[in-house]
């Protein structure tokens, strides 16, 4: 396309066939009303170009598989939209010849065997609306230059695919072809809801100006060069399988898939399995970092396919978040579901510390009388310590943000959701045998914000005491620093109780530095979890650290008493201190429990100094 004397017809004709296409001359489909109107220096308007337009596009439709080249000046929007009529818009490359007014009138002066004055130029120019995405050659470049660079445009294939446009999608194609990479990008077609989808990002986002756009499934994946690389960033749940299953038809044994939802981990593990069987490889890659972090770099936790990764391990590694030594925080986890198994504990420890946050706010709001900007200088002040957090610097900045004259955190309803990765978390916990009972807490915390109603009615009916307390901030922190820990030691023993059980061979250090940066939980209490598990195979058994536990353990007894007095709930506190409580008594409470179980269950017991670890039965 172009005005007229761009080119359009030589280029069309040389280039259909370089390519073995069927060509198409614009120009030869003119009714002679059209032409002798031309002849005669009048411009055609809309009227005149719509049913050669038509014409046109009848003459292409028999090309649509085995190819087409039309000439055609093609010079607004809707003309183009005409051309395309029942041919999907992925299917088609526009390639907008470029050139000056000046270049193209000294051409058109030049031309005897045109119907087409040069004194139509200007108002051509005027007319023509360039498409927002297109391939633009400048004419000055020889025949030849401009046929193979062309040419090269429509073979080439590209190096991998993202299939999802939405936020994370999107953010996640751009950090890619920042870093290199050529995409195909693809988005599902739905009629007045999700159309061209794939298009629009690429005309949105100048980092997307070179990539491929489909709403086809087929020609999306056709368009990745073999092995295909493609990561899908979708819903979890059924559609996932629904989209594999499709996809399957058009890959190959040896190309790589790649799961970046979250994805349930046994989900993960039985698609590993199955595709393997084709010969497909499969990943399950957990991916932290919102939005921000997608665009910028992300914690990325590859899973499942070894051989999978290592394919595309270079290109993870691009656009991965960097730990503070410089170190990409991606790492291959482990086989079948450990990536999203990671991500799922991820989630539960994130669960946490938003919840403990959430508490030191109400309770220094409540309990100590502070006001936001108050809380917000505390919470800054303890980000320049080693209590810094990615999260605790957010909640500074929530704390201060203003709509108008007001707060906006004061404005917002008191009722949490969740997406289900914290559950998962906890139940992966009692399946396990381990104890996480602080991601327990910040769940069912969220689900009684849910019960709003309810805890409106129930507050008129109790008044519990709110009086102020009697507790420094300085005490308050030394309790969040030691909560925080036993959050992240509860993390971790998930991880190992996992790794055990399903043989992933988890190395909990490489996991630390992976979500040391990019991520949603990333600290300086990450930084030095990386260092601890170089040494140790579990965080409580870290000298400094126990330390930390000795010297602080009473200043988060404080804490929880002074909750508990005032009336302002520290759930996720009070099990940190429950569990450090029980984690360090030689003699429990469990053998009553036993004993009972054995009462009415016979469910057996072991004795105590018994050697022989035999099981015994007592007729009680």
């Amino acid at each position: 396309m172009g005005v007229s004397g761009s080119g359009k017809s030589y280029i069309g004709r040389l280039l259909a066939k370089k390519l073995d296409f069927h060509f198409i001359e614009g120009d030869d489909y003119h009714p002679k009303s059209n032409i002798q109107k031309m002849a005669g220096g009048e411009a055609l308007n809309d009227t005149d170009r719509l049913p050669w337009l038509r014409i046109l596009n009848a003459a292409a439709i028999p090309y649509k598989t085995t190819g087409v080249v039309i000439a055609c000046s093609a010079l607004k929007e809707r003309y183009r939209k005409e051309l395309m009529r029942n041919i999907a818009s992925d299917a088609c490359l526009w390639v907008f010849l470029e050139g000056s007014f000046e270049l193209i009138e000294q051409r058109l002066s030049q031309r005897t065997d045109h119907f087409m004055p040069s004194s139509l130029l200007r108002s051509q120019f005027e007319t023509l609306e360039i498409p927002k995405h297109c391939f633009k050659v400048d004419i000055q470049r020889s025949a030849k230059q401009i046929i193979n660079t062309i040419h090269k445009k429509i073979m080439q294939k590209s190096q991998f695919g993202v299939m999802g446009l939405g936020v994370m999608g999107t953010s996640l194609s751009r950090n890619l072809a920042r870093n290199g990479v050529h995409l195909s990008l693809y988005n599902r077609h739905l009629s007045g809801k999700e159309e061209g989808v794939a298009k629009k990002r690429i005309v949105d986002y100048s980092e997307l100006q070179d990539a491929k756009g489909f709403d086809d499934l087929e020609r999306f994946v056709a368009s990745i060069e073999k092995p295909r690389k493609i990561l899908l960033v979708l819903t979890a749940g059924p559609a996932i399988d629904e989209v594999i299953g499709e996809l399957q038809k058009y890959m190959e044994a040896g190309d790589i898939l790649i799961d970046g939802g979250n994805s349930h981990f046994h989900d993960t593990s039985r698609r590993t399995e199955a595709l393997l069987k084709q010969g497909i490889y499969f990943l399950g890659m957990g991916i932290s970092g919102g939005e921000k972090g997608a665009l910028e770099g992300p914690s990325l936790m590859p899973g499942g396919s070894k051989q999978g990764y290592l394919l595309v391990k270079d290109i993870l590694l691009s656009i991965a978040a960097k730990s503070s030594n410089g170190v990409p925080c991606c790492h291959f986890i482990g086989s079948q579901g450990a990536g999203h198994f990671v991500k799922t504990v991820h989630n539960g420890i994130e669960y946490a510390e938003m919840q403990l946050i959430a508490e030191l706010y109400h309770f220094l709001q409540i309990g100590l009388g502070l006001d936001n900007e108050q809380i917000a200088n505390h919470f800054s002040s303890w980000c320049m310590t080693d209590s810094n957090s990615y999260l605790l610097d957010i909640s500074s900045k929530i704390l201060r943000h203003k709509e108008d004259d007001d707060y906006l955190l004061d404005l917002i309803l008191d009722k949490a959701s969740h997406k289900g990765t914290g559950a998962w978390a906890t139940i992966a916990g009692a399946e396990l045998g381990v104890s996480v009972s602080m991601m327990a807490a910040a769940l069912n915390a969220r689900q009684l914000t849910a019960l709003k109603s309810k805890r409106i009615s129930m507050a008129a009916t109790f008044t519990p005491s709110t009086a102020p307390q009697n507790i420094d901030v300085a005490a308050i922190k030394k309790a969040y620093d030691l909560a925080r820990l036993l959050n992240h030691d509860q993390g971790f023993e998930l991880l190992r109780s996992a790794s055990e059980q399903y043989n992933w061979e988890l190395n909990l250090g490489e996991i630390a530095q992976t979500w040391s940066g990019g991520c949603i939980i990333k600290s300086s209490l990450m930084e030095d979890l990386e260092k601890v598990y170089a040494q140790v195979e579990s965080l409580l058994f870290h000298p400094n650290l126990i330390m930390q536990i000795k010297t602080t353990l009473e200043a988060l007894e404080s804490f929880v008493i002074a909750g508990v007095k005032g009336g302002i709930p520290l759930a996720c506190f009070m099990e940190a201190l429950l569990y450090v409580q029980m984690i360090t008594q030689a003699r429990s409470s469990g053998n009553m429990i036993q004993a009972q179980r054995d009462f009415f269950g016979s469910h057996q017991y072991q004795k105590i100094n018994d050697s022989s670890q035999k099981w015994y039965h007592n007729r009680w």
